[in-house]
Formats: C-alpha cells, sequence, structure tokens
C-alpha cells in the first residue's frame, strides 16, 4: 500500500523537542515498521526528522517562531503568550494539513492516516483517498468545540486507542466507524531489570488529571523515596506551586527535569514501583507499557485504559479510586488513597523471588500485547478494511 502518515502539530517543530508528546514518537515508529513490513510509506513532518519513510516537508517560519496576532498585542503578557501559541498552532495545523492533502493527492496515495485528529476533518473531503484519524484524548463535555467536531464528522473512519475510549466516543457521538488499535513500544530500546533501587516513580505533566500529588502524599506517608519528572511548562501553574513544589524541598522527593529516552529509561527500570493515581479518563497512558517494558509494576486508579493495560497481581496493581467509583473486584479492596498506600506495601513486602517473577511478567506482558510491530499489524488490517 502507498500511504501517507502525517501529525499537523507545531510540537513536531524542532523548537519543541522538549516537550512532552507522545503521538510523535508513536507515529514515527509507525511509519518506520510500516515500511520494514514492505509498505511505501510518506511522512508528512519537519525536516529534522529521522524516519525509514520517504520524508515530506513543507517549510514555514511558525516551526522557529513565534508569531503574535494584532488582536492580542494589548492583552497581558501570560494570556498573550498563550494565545499566540494557540493561534500560531491553528494557523500551522491548518497550512501543513492543506499542503499535506494537495501532495497526497498528487502521489495518488492510497490512504492518509492523520495521527491527531483536528482540523485535518475540514480538509478530509478534499483528499482522493479515505484518511484516517487516531483519537488521543478522552471525550470532553459535550458543549465545548471538540465535542461539537465529533459530531458534525461522526461518518468520518476513526482509530481509537483503548477500547474504553471507543466505547465512551460511540455512546457520545455514535461515530460510525471505529476500531481499537493499543499503543506499542519498541522493547529493544527499554533496559530490562529483575531488580530495582528502593525508590518510587511518577512522572508526566504536572496536570490535576495526573494525580502526581496522590503519588507524593503516598511516598512520604510511607517514609519511601519518589522521583517525579515533568516537563518546565507545566511548573507555572497554580497546580504546581500548590500541590507539587511545597514537597520537593522534603529528602524523600526528588524531581528531575524532563527526561530524554535514555535518562527515562533508566529512571523506571529502577523504581521498586510506579505510581499512575490518574482523576481522569485516561486514553490509554504510555508510561504505563514504558515502566512495564523496563519491568517495573504499575500501581494505578481503575480509570480510563488501566484495566486493559495492567494485569493485577501479576504486572502491577489496579486501585478502585472511590468507594462511589467501583469498576472492577480487584486484588486491593480498599479505594483511593488507602487502597494505594496498601497497593505500594503490598509491591515491598514481595519476596525477591516473587518481585523479580513480576518484573519478569511485566516484560512479558508488554512483549506480548504492546509492542510497535503489533501495533502496525493492526494498522495494516485496518487500512485494508477501510479499503475495502
Amino acid at each position: 500500500m502507498k500511504i501517507g502518515i502525517f501529525i499537523p502539530n507545531l510540537l513536531m517543530a524542532k523548537r519543541f523537542e522538549d516537550r512532552v508528546f507522545a503521538p510523535k514518537e508513536l507515529a514515527l515508529a509507525v511509519a518506520d515498521e510500516l515500511v520494514n513490513r514492505g509498505h511505501e510509506i510518506y511522512l508528512y513532518a519537519p525536516q529534522h526528522t529521522q524516519t525509514k519513510a520517504h520524508l515530506v516537508s513543507f517549510t514555514t517560519p511558525l516551526e522557529t517562531n513565534d508569531f503574535p496576532s494584532q488582536k492580542d498585542l494589548m492583552k497581558q503578557d501570560l494570556v498573550r503568550n498563550n494565545l499566540t501559541y494557540s493561534r500560531d498552532q491553528n494557523e500551522y495545523e491548518a497550512f501543513f494539513t492543506s499542503a499535506t492533502v494537495a501532495d497526497a493527492n498528487n502521489r495518488n496515495l492510497d490512504i492518509l492516516h492523520n495521527y491527531l485528529d483536528m482540523f485535518g476533518h475540514y480538509f478530509a473531503p478534499f483528499a482522493k483517498m479515505p484518511t484516517l484519524f487516531t483519537i488521543h484524548d478522552p471525550v470532553f463535555d459535550l458543549s465545548l468545540i471538540e465535542s461539537l467536531r465529533y459530531s458534525i464528522f461522526k461518518d468520518h473512519h476513526y482509530m481509537a486507542i483503548s477500547n474504553c475510549q471507543k466505547e465512551a466516543y460511540i455512546r457520545a457521538f455514535r461515530l460510525s466507524s471505529v476500531s481499537t488499535v493499543h499503543h506499542g513500544v519498541n522493547v529493544s530500546h527499554f533496559l530490562f531489570s529483575e531488580n530495582s533501587d528502593e525508590y518510587l516513580c511518577s512522572i508526566g505533566r504536572y496536570l490535576p488529571t495526573k494525580g502526581i500529588d496522590d503519588a507524593l502524599n503516598v511516598s512520604l506517608q510511607l517514609k519511601k523515596k519518589i522521583i517525579i519528572s515533568s516537563g518546565a511548562n507545566f511548573k507555572e501553574s497554580q497546580y504546581y506551586k500548590t500541590k507539587i513544589e511545597p514537597f520537593t524541598n522534603s529528602p524523600l522527593v526528588n524531581e528531575i527535569d524532563f527526561l530524554q529516552p535514555l535518562q527515562r529509561n533508566k529512571t523506571l527500570a529502577g523504581a521498586k514501583a510506579f505510581m499512575f493515581p490518574i482523576k481522569w479518563e485516561e486514553a490509554f497512558g504510555m508510561v504505563m507499557i514504558e515502566s512495564m517494558a523496563c519491568g517495573t509494576p504499575v500501581i494505578a486508579y481503575a480509570r480510563g485504559s488501566v484495566p486493559e493495560v495492567i494485569k493485577d497481581g501479576e504486572t502491577g496493581f489496579i486501585v478502585n479510586s472511590s468507594d462511589t467509583d467501583i469498576r472492577g473486584d480487584w486484588i486491593v479492596k480498599k479505594t483511593g488513597l488507602d487502597g494505594f498506600r496498601e497497593a505500594v506495601e503490598r509491591i515491598y513486602s514481595l519476596s525477591n523471588e516473587d518481585y523479580i517473577k513480576m518484573r519478569k511478567q511485566c516484560r512479558l506482558h508488554v512483549e506480548n500485547n504492546f509492542t510497535v510491530k503489533k501495533m502496525a499489524e493492526n494498522y495494516e488490517k485496518m487500512y485494508g478494511h477501510i479499503l475495502k
């Protein structure tokens, strides 16, 4: 097949390479694996992008500079800066998507895969081939513009990244064509270790929905060391200043800067357990499979995709987030922070033999279910189904 893959997002630009943007690495991995499988792949991305596919780039000054809008110049600095990024992102997406569709038409591609579905819906009617859109977010409030977009384009082809996400979108918008392909990692890129140090770990964006404040609370109550990390851009928020920063002076808390892949993998591999106390319907959660690929068990609230990714008692522990939100009969019967504490204590109380067994099961679980190869195979089937 002749396949076009693109992510029309400004975060693909080199100047944002220190920002957390999971779709980027996923799309690049899928493109390379599809090339390995013999397909003719055209990756639409900035010039610096490393790929086995045919790289097609479109140059724009937006990749290297901010361009404020005349409409925002009189606003306060913080508001103006946020609006500048938002407006530039929208401008970039419209430019990049229109150029991609035009180039795909000229090359007579069989299918076009937009790995981040936003404005691309408005350009899809101009493509001579079917367009597939990957959904990355949970269902938002139906009064928001993101929800309006799905209501308008409910007949487009969609790919969900978890079954819980797929079911939620079908319920909310009655999508007519949506399948599930779980994310995957290149397992060889992750250091596996049978043993660990004694610290806990919780990395991700400093947002209330990620629940890193819960991870801090539990680790400090149990007097366990913890490593936390996020992108620097999240340290300006009120959430960070009130819920995270006050704890960073504790000798038990080690806050480190944004982790590049090698350092991230070493940090995950060395952790006794990874803490994932999410407070929203996480559509997938890449860090769960990254952690398990290193052999590190995951403790998480039973929200979003968590029950699809973690095997309770085998690759970590799943905890119901509250007494009023029971989503399974898990090994840990307590809920919320009490349940999370118990799950952490269970990890530390395992014998060395049982703990090594759990770490091996973590790695095997990823190898069997969440690899780039498996992800690409499922995409391949999906492309074929759409083309039929």
